[in-house]
């Protein structure tokens, strides 16, 4: 009988050890199952990345002002003595020749629109009546009778005749679209007076067209560069010769103004 005793202690044992396994086993296997289900429900959240995105800038009159100075090359041609009151044409036969057009100041003195209405004087030799430099050259270009000039709409419309379509009327434009122009490499016939300065020399007559304001100190240069730094651009000017000549630029857009803010170039 002891020996089955000894069975039944060895079997009751057994089943003792094996239930504390069982239940050991079962619980590690609970808390794995759980600490997976926990991870699952908190997986790692994917790092958010804001980009900012800057609004496009589209440039202004003051960002083009960071190109400085700008030159071109031009040969001068000078309007005397042939034509001594042909600055407008010959500004635009030097713009033609750059431009690669064989044409001289003659032939362009002999194309520009002219009206041909004849002047009158009151008693005292004021000028009461003539043409309208809008629509042609007023009075002789060359200077052997009195003359006037001619302003940016028959200018444009020869130069159209030499290059079709190419012809670019700026006038009433900023004086930094000008200097723009002139960034881009092309050169620009303008309008400003004899010493590029303000004038208050100024005479008002009638013509067919109505009346016109103008100054005998008019004149027309080619502009081919220019330098913010020494607050200057640079003109050839027909009318001494000079190439290049360095004028304040201050002073030269507030008689350009003065002059209606005229301007010719090229596409």
């Amino acid at each position: 009988m002891k020996k089955k005793r000894f069975k039944v202690l060895i079997v009751g044992i057994s089943m003792c050890i094996f239930t504390v396994v069982f239940y050991e086993v079962k619980s590690i296997n609970s808390i794995s199952n759980e600490t997976l289900a926990e991870s699952k429900s908190k997986e790692p959240e994917i790092a958010k990345i804001e980009v900012t995105k800057k609004p496009i800038e589209t440039k202004t009159e003051t960002e083009t002002e960071r190109v400085s100075s700008a030159f071109i090359h031009v040969p001068i041609i000078k309007q005397k003595p042939e034509l001594y009151n042909g600055c407008e044409v010959t500004s635009l036969t030097m713009l033609l020749n750059w431009a690669g057009v064989s044409v001289n100041k003659l032939q362009v003195a002999d194309r520009i629109q002219k009206d041909p209405t004849p002047k009158r004087e009151d008693s005292s030799g004021e000028i009461i009546y003539w043409g309208n430099p809008n629509k042609g050259f007023v009075g002789d270009i060359t200077g052997v009778k009195e003359g006037y000039s001619v302003n940016h709409g028959p200018v444009v419309e020869l130069l159209d005749e030499y290059l079709p379509s190419k012809g670019v009327d700026l006038t009433g434009s900023s004086f930094q679209q000008i200097l723009d122009n002139v960034i881009a490499g092309k050169p620009v016939v303008i309008w400003s007076t004899i010493y590029f300065v303000p004038t208050n020399n100024w005479e008002t007559w009638d013509s067919p067209d109505g009346l016109v304001k103008a100054t005998f100190q008019e004149h027309c240069v080619l502009l081919v560069g220019f330098n913010q730094d020494k607050k200057v651009v640079y003109v050839n000017d027909p009318f001494d010769g000079a190439k290049a000549k360095a004028v304040p630029m201050d002073n030269f857009v507030k008689s350009w103004e003065q002059l209606g803010c005229q301007a010719v170039t090229i596409k």
